[in-house]
């Protein structure tokens, strides 16, 4: 790029592209990120959780049941 840009351009443009390309992340990148984390964590306890509800309802239908 140096036979097209000047130094001081050329420097800014390496540095611009390094970011657009996510070599660098930003601090506004981290908090998205650790939100999508607490999102997919709050998700599969969700989904856990009823997961354990309907075993126990299972459990407890087919323990009523055999009285």
């Amino acid at each position: 790029m140096s036979t097209v840009l000047p130094e001081n351009i050329e420097e800014e443009v390496k540095q611009q592209a390094e970011i657009s390309m996510g070599s660098e992340i930003s601090e506004e990148d981290i908090l998205n990120i650790t939100h999508l984390c607490d999102q997919v964590q709050q998700l599969v306890f969700t989904i856990a959780a009823g997961m354990f509800v309907v075993t126990c309802h299972s459990f407890l239908v087919k323990f009523l049941c055999s009285l």
